[in-house]
This record gives structure tokens, sequence and C-alpha cells, in this order.
């Protein structure tokens, strides 16, 4: 830090007596260094009350990815946004038309075209069914489970 004079004027002006001008360094952020990639959660779920948790599939005897943990009946289902932002794939054999709704570029057209199409065994089927940019786009974001269809919900 560096001691100045401040000018009598501008003190003046502003009704303080002579003094010095304390004058510090400019501040600078820390630096972070490389982002470290983030811990795999195998089972994300949703507790109300408390918010993401991370189960270990072990843990999760009757809950899987994307579900909402409670005290009493079924588990339900994260919001189909969340699922995405959470990391969780979605299965395109078995999620209702509003999560394969969330699926960037996929809207309600999308949606019924995949449940109509289903059961879907590879990568193929999906590009056959939207088309190679389309399935280039979601690829990251879905699975191609085959256990029970659900097309029915």
């Amino acid at each position: 830090m560096a001691l100045r004079p401040c000018g009598q004027a501008a003190l003046a002006l502003l009704g303080l007596p002579a003094a010095y001008l304390v004058v510090a360094p400019p501040l600078r952020p820390p630096a972070l260094g490389p982002a470290a990639p983030a811990p795999s959660c195998p089972v994300p779920v949703l507790e109300p009350g408390v918010g993401l948790r991370c189960l270990e599939p072990t843990a999760a005897a009757r809950l899987g990815p994307g579900d909402v943990s409670v005290t009493y009946g079924p588990p339900g289902r994260m919001a189909p946004a969340r699922l995405l932002a959470v990391g969780v794939r979605i299965d395109v054999n078995r999620a209702p038309a509003t999560e394969l709704e969330a699926l960037p570029g996929i809207g309600p057209h999308g949606a019924r075209r995949l449940i109509g199409a289903r059961p879907l065994r590879h990568r193929g089927d999906l590009v056959r069914v939207l088309g190679p940019r389309l399935s280039e786009r979601i690829w990251p974001h879905v699975a191609l489970g085959l256990g029970s269809d659900l097309s029915q919900l």
C-alpha cells in the first residue's frame, strides 16, 4: 500500500480535514486452478426437505436414478428438467412422454414418435425414428434399457 497526500481542494469539497489517502493495490480474484471432475453419483435421488442425495446401488433397493425418496408408498420421480440437470439418463423405452419431452429438441411430437417406435434396441433405431442430427443431440442424455414397457402411462 502507498500513502499519497490528498489535495486540499478535494478534501474541502468533502468537508474533511487535510489527510493522507491510502491507496491499495487493485483486488484480484484468487486463482482457482483447473476444475476438478465431479464425483460420479450412481443413484441420484431427491429427498423432500433434504435435497439431492447420492445413494450407492446396494443402498437403493427400491429406488432408481431420478426417484424421489418417500417414507410411505412407492417412490415418485424428479421433475424431467431436474433429471437432465442431475445427469440421469432417460430410458427411451420406459420413460413417460413428459420425461421424453424434456430431452433437448424433443417436443410432444417427438415424444409420441419415440413411444410409438418402442422398443428401441440400438442407436440405429433412434436415428431411424428421429434422424441423425437430433439423435446425436440427445444421445448423451438417453439410455436404451429394455425393461418393462411403461408407454401406457
